[in-house]
């Protein structure tokens, strides 16, 4: 979408809708300022007259009054559950609406009766996670993009044992669509992390060695073990080499790498498999994100950072329902 069709979607179908909302937040939030200072100064009067009252010491006492009201507001403040609150507010209400206003697709929410969009035996069915005993979704959307299915669940995903606390596992958004395009064997891909200098390097070595042995054109079509990817940049496995060349194309290299970028993601994983695709994006990011209690609901910027996520998101189901050159 270009950036005055964003704009002409955003001031014509979402700005109308957030307007009272708006007038909301203001209230809400004064109320929350207010109480915190209310709770605050009681606090810390009662403190200071407390040690006044032992030590003597007007200046040590005044002191400490300013000290504790600073600290107590901040966290009464910071960690008010009207915040949490709100933004909850905000996307039951106007969540799918955006949605449907920058995609053409035909969205339906899940059904009540159903635990989760996208159930535990695809996620383990894909290989992209390590096994886990219970999760907890967020949002939480599905619908059918230009004919493909396609499901995103934001998820964290624990492992327990009667003798041990919950550990995370995963905690991210996991995207999964339909192929319209045969995919018999798995095969996956995942992101590296490595520090900046390593990663630079390695790199530089990389692109230096492929440049002399495979020129220029040739150096992301490169296949290390049957993988298509420069493999300082990516993990790759594959039950098929013949049909991995065919998914990792250098144009999905390019949109997996950009999904990684604007999910400003820890990495990336997907998994080619049974007729199927599964991005794993695992992130201590908050996605698609509408405001929350202390910003303006009507930030346009707000609604660009919500865009990019759900843009890139569309961008991958696109590419994979139009692309013909892959010919699986």
């Amino acid at each position: 979408m270009q950036e005055e069709l964003l704009y002409r979607t955003y001031y014509e179908k979402i700005f109308p809708l957030i307007e009272d909302i708006e007038i909301y937040r203001r209230e809400l939030c004064n109320q929350l300022i207010w109480r915190s200072v209310l709770f605050s100064s009681i606090f810390s009067v009662l403190l200071g007259m407390i040690v006044y009252f032992q030590e003597r010491n007007v200046i040590y006492a005044s002191s400490l009054v300013i000290v504790s009201m600073i600290v107590f507001l901040t966290a009464n403040f910071l960690n008010a559950p009207q915040k949490k609150l709100f933004s909850a507010k905000l996307k039951d209400k106007f969540f799918y609406t955006v949605i449907k206003s920058f995609t053409q697709i035909d969205l339906w929410q899940k059904n009540r009766k159903e635990s989760e969009i996208i159930p535990y035996n695809e996620l383990i069915e894909s290989g992209l996670f390590s096994d886990f005993t219970y999760s907890k979704n967020d949002d939480e959307f599905r619908g059918v993009y230009k004919g493909v299915q396609s499901a995103v669940s934001e998820r964290e995903c624990f492992f327990q044992t009667p003798m041990t606390e919950p550990s995370i596992v995963f905690k991210g958004l996991i995207i999964k669509f339909k192929s319209n395009k045969r995919i018999a064997q798995r095969t996956i891909i995942a992101s590296k992390r490595k520090s900046p200098i390593k990663f630079l390097l390695a790199f530089i070595v990389t692109v230096l060695c492929l440049s002399f042995r495979l020129g220029i054109e040739n150096i992301l079509n490169s296949v290390v073990a049957g993988v298509v990817v420069a493999p300082v940049l990516y993990f790759t496995t594959s039950e098929d080499e013949v049909e991995a060349r065919y998914l990792l194309t250098p144009t999905f290299i390019e949109k997996f790498s950009k999904l990684k970028k604007v999910m400003k993601a820890d990495t990336v994983k997907c998994s080619f498999y049974n007729n199927s695709i599964m991005i794993a994006v695992q992130s201590e990011k908050d996605f698609f994100e509408l405001g929350n209690l202390f910003k303006n609901v009507s930030d346009l910027s707000t609604i660009e950072n919500f865009y990019r996520d759900i843009s890139i998101i569309f961008e991958l189901i696109e590419y994979f329902k139009l692309d013909v050159k892959i010919g699986l």
